[in-house]
């Protein structure tokens, strides 16, 4: 295996045509231009609330922005182990975009730039279990040529890990690691993106894990050193409330970039 040049590395990742955009300036800049394709596992932390699904939701519509106004126009398969999932938010996300778009596109693509297409385009799979999720890896190949994937979106990864054979901390590290790499590899080999979405957890000076919920203790992210080394950029969201009484959230990137956005991705203008 002769590998790729560093400088083949640069020009595909510098090209926009290889990432899914926000369509939010600022937001896309934390995350580098957009969500790069064939990267590996990209993460998505925070406390209940935080706006992880949501912004995960909007991504699934985005991927299928076509390729004409600066999006990829290929499909979603949005994995789903909370059942938090609504559908309802997600057509109203829908309707925004076509909104936002439609001016931009020829008659051709209006036909086919419908709420009910971008909905269709989001492949839904409701999940209970590691073991489950091992089943679907292990065909996403096939599943990915069949359903034009750009997109596949685990919400959340850390629901699923945590709650796999308590009693066996071996056997569930080595799940976590098999089903890590078989994202990586499927990320790299289909050029698509991967995102999952991961809790927090607060820890107390001894090193102990502790409440979610307790304020009092340095938070982090769960699932620990291990599951670290197997993701290739996190992402942390926080909610805060305005003076207006509106959800604003901040991702921060590794790099310690910062940007506010709200409902959904839309650009926050405003004190905070």
């Amino acid at each position: 295996m002769l590998g790729t040049s560093a400088l083949d590395l640069y020009y595909y990742e510098s090209s926009s045509s290889n990432r899914i955009k926000t369509f939010n300036k600022t937001l896309d800049k934390v995350l580098g231009g957009g969500i790069i394709l064939g990267k590996g596992i990209l993460e998505l932390c925070g406390i209940p609330g935080s706006g992880k699904t949501n912004l995960c939701k909007q991504l699934s519509l985005n991927v299928q922005i076509p390729t004409s106004i600066g999006g990829i126009d290929r499909n979603t398969l949005y994995i789903d182990s909370e059942g938090s999932f609504s559908i309802l938010r997600l057509k109203e996300m829908a309707n925004s975009l076509v909104e936002k778009f439609y001016h931009k596109l020829d008659n051709d693509e209006r036909r086919t730039f419908t709420v009910n297409k971008l909905i269709e385009g989001v492949i839904y799979l409701r999940i209970f279990d590691l073991n489950e999720l091992k089943n679907i890896v292990e065909n996403l190949e096939m599943i990915c040529k069949q359903k034009n994937l750009g997109l596949i979106i685990i919400d959340s990864i850390s629901m699923l890990i945590r709650t796999c054979n308590l009693s066996n901390r071996t056997y569930k590290l080595k799940m976590q690691d098999y089903i890590a790499n078989k994202l990586v590899l499927v990320s790299k080999k289909m050029e698509l993106a991967v995102i999952v979405t991961n809790h927090m957890t607060f820890k107390s000076l001894s090193g102990e894990l502790e409440n979610q919920l307790d304020s009092s203790k340095k938070i982090e992210p769960s699932l620990g050193s291990s599951w670290n080394s197997l993701i290739s950029s996190r992402f942390i969201l926080r909610p805060i409330k305005t003076y207006i009484e509106n959800s604003v959230i901040f991702i921060t990137n590794s790099e310690s970039d910062t940007t506010p956005f709200q409902d959904g991705i839309i650009e926050y203008v405003g004190d905070y």
